[in-house]
Parts: C-alpha cells; structure tokens; sequence
C-alpha cells in the first residue's frame, strides 16, 4: 500500500495534473501510521500551492495523525503551504513525540521569520537529547544574538554529551 501512494503521487494527466491527489487525501485516514506518512509526503510533492483541501487535511493530519504522519504533513505543508504552520510550529516542537518535534525544529529554522530563534529556543528545552540536538544545530546557523545567548544557557544546564557538542559546534560556527 506504501508504494502504491508513492506510485500514486506520480501519476500524471496528460496535461501534467497529479491525478491521485484525492486518493492520497483519503490515505490520509488509514489507521496505518505508515501509509499516512507516505502520503504525506506524495501530496507535498504533488499537491498544488493553494490546494485548500489537501492543505486542510495535511493540518489535520499534524494534530491528529500518528507521529510519522504528523512529521511527514509537516513537511508536506512546508513545502505547499507554510503560512499554514504559524499557528501550529511551537505545538508541534513542543511534541513529546521525537519525530514530530524534530522535523517541526528543522521546518521552523527553514521557514525562518521573526519567531525563528524563539522557537528554536524551544526545541533546547526538548526532554529528547537529538531534538536538542537538532535545535543547536539549527540556532548554530542563526547571526542573532538570541541564538548564542540560548545555546550559551543551554550549555550551563546540558548534560548530555552529543548535545553539549551540537551546542559547541554551533557556537563556534556562529563565533566563526
């Protein structure tokens, strides 16, 4: 069935159209965790910028699909719809599911904005050591001051090995 939503996202009209959207939006409702998260991922590589229902039904996906369905909508909208995420972005890094917060950390440092190095910030907080990992690697690219002040915060309290050296390296990426 996985392959078959990939397969099915493939899938062109004469005239270049997607024909399987409709379908990848009914994957959308499986119980197979799996599944949802391939299609997903075919209907952000598919779907149309302004697709209102596909978006829709991606947003309904990140607040109640499983976690690898939630991670892969969230990337699906990333790419179809970011400013649907705004609302969405520090729920979804706050996720005690790692899957979902890491891919929301990744996704809020792409999409950038004026809430970038707060949500970022966010993620240092993470119970889970390669979500705050994740967020250091991500602050490590940011030239604001917010970012080393929180990397620098972080550092004092970390006690995990691997992200006290995510933190190192984004610090010194940052300091250059």
């Amino acid at each position: 069935r996985e392959t078959a939503a990939r397969v099915l996202g493939g899938i062109r009209d004469a005239s270049g159209v997607a024909v399987g959207v409709e379908a990848l939006v009914a994957a959308l409702g499986s119980e197979d965790d799996s599944l949802c998260a391939t299609a997903a991922t075919a209907l952000g590589d598919v779907g149309s910028v302004g697709d209102d229902a596909v978006v829709r039904a991606l947003l309904t996906a990140v607040q109640s699909g499983g976690p690898l369905t939630a991670a892969a909508s969230l990337g699906a909208l990333e790419r179809l719809a970011p400013s649907a995420l705004e609302g969405l972005l520090d729920e979804a890094i706050a996720s005690p599911e790692p899957a979902i917060a890491e891919r929301a950390v990744g996704v809020a440092a792409s999409l950038g904005g004026d809430a970038v190095v707060r949500r970022l910030t966010g993620g240092l907080d993470h119970p889970v050591w390669h979500v705050r990992a994740a967020a250091a690697r991500w602050l490590g690219q940011r030239a604001e001051p917010a970012a080393r002040e929180a990397l620098l915060a972080r550092r004092a309290v970390e006690d995990d090995g691997s992200v006290r050296g995510a933190i190192a390296d984004a610090l010194e990426s940052i300091d250059g």
